[in-house]
């Protein structure tokens, strides 16, 4: 909405500045901040009032139920800070003629309405851990199906340009470039994929929400994590979206992509402002609202940014947790064995005896790195 005031340039100079990207997104970053810590307080206490409560006798194990006995009375379904505060900052600070903006938005919203309804079961509904995960995941599919028919559709004329047309390599690629994968590592290496991406599109969404989802276990485990991502893609997404930068680093030049750097700080501001109270000892817990909502996100944005790729970097703290959880099932039911001590990985390490800060402190360190290794790799081709 404040885009717009730079029509008005002409009498008031100082208007120009809601033009820029970067002044945008700087706002959109604190708008969110400020709002999830101020109305945050208010949402906490609406939640108390509604009995709206972790449940920790859920919990598979019971020394981890023991472990985590002291978090029954904390609220859940805090993700609705996060999502409240996502749209109100996107509407405010994006231009909303961009369909990118509109795709990522709803999609994210669908997300959240998804993990709430998984959350309202498990509160409930006696005994239940809520949705089954066959439901679940093909509840998540459908949402994916629904977000690629989308973006193929109004990214046909708009939103992404021939590389040719920006003296980018890769001659003689189509003009919509929506199903296109380009490998990280080397700059040939572009390959249109047609209908072939629609299960890449699917995998990436409906993994990356899943794997957000097994993060969220511990005290500002998942929020703080999510924050190096999305500024991995904050600056992915303003590359993209410049012409300059992206001919010279060699990556698909995506026209309407500048505004997706807006949602990225959007979401920083947001998860930052969501830690003032989701921090050890949490006031708050996101619940399935704020997990899938942000794993769908952030799943899109690096579609949509076409760094597919990146994502199993920057995000490496995800993959590890949801690669544990697969492990350890894949090899329980062969062999009766446990791999871990416990699953998602972050769990093996409290039975290990490692402090709850401890862990999450060194899981946000190596979060850190994984996201500077994968910026780097924007250079190296």
């Amino acid at each position: 909405m404040f885009y717009y005031l730079h029509e008005l340039a002409n009498d008031f100079p100082v208007l120009n500045v809601f033009r820029y990207v970067t002044f945008r997104a700087a706002m959109g970053a604190v708008t969110a901040f400020l709002f999830s810590v101020i109305a945050g307080k208010r949402i906490i206490a609406f939640l108390q009032t509604k009995n709206i409560k972790e449940n920790s006798t859920k919990k598979d194990s019971e020394k981890l139920a023991e472990m985590h006995a002291g978090k029954s009375s904390t609220p859940t379904m805090g993700g609705i800070i996060i999502l409240a505060g996502f749209v109100l900052s996107t509407l405010l600070w994006t231009k909303w003629d961009n369909h990118l903006v509109w795709i990522v938005l709803i999609g994210t919203l669908l997300m959240g309405l998804l993990g709430a309804y998984d959350d309202w079961l498990k509160l409930t509904v006696e005994k239940s851990n809520g949705m089954s995960g066959k439901i679940k995941m093909l509840l998540l599919i459908l949402i994916g199906m629904g977000i690629f028919l989308t973006y193929v559709y109004f990214s046909q004329e708009t939103g992404l340009v021939k590389i040719e047309d920006t003296n980018i390599l890769y001659k003689g690629l189509p003009h919509n470039h929506t199903t296109v994968v380009q490998f990280p590592f080397e700059k040939s290496w572009v390959i249109p994929l047609g209908w072939l991406y629609l299960p890449i599109f699917i995998f990436a969404l409906v993994g990356t929400s899943n794997a957000v989802n097994l993060t969220d276990g511990l005290d500002g485990l998942a929020a703080g994590c999510m924050v190096m991502v999305a500024l991995t893609y904050l600056i992915i997404s303003y590359l993209c979206g410049h012409v300059n930068f992206s001919e010279y680093l060699h990556i698909i030049y995506i026209a309407n992509a500048s505004e997706l750097t807006i949602l990225c700080a959007i979401i920083v501001g947001g998860c930052l402002g969501f830690l003032w109270y989701n921090s050890y000892p949490a006031q708050i817990f996101m619940g399935d609202t704020g997990s899938l909502a942000l794993g769908g996100f952030i799943g899109m944005v690096a579609l949509m940014t076409k760094h597919e790729f990146n994502l199993i970097i920057a995000g490496g703290i995800f993959v590890a947790e949801a690669l544990s959880v697969i492990i350890q099932v894949g090899v329980y039911k062969r062999t009766k064995k446990r791999v871990f001590l416990c699953a998602p990985l972050h769990h093996h390490f409290q039975f290990k005896g490692m402090s709850e800060t401890k862990i999450v402190a060194r899981f946000w360190i190596i979060g850190i790195i994984f996201a500077l290794l994968a910026l780097a790799t924007i250079k190296i081709r």
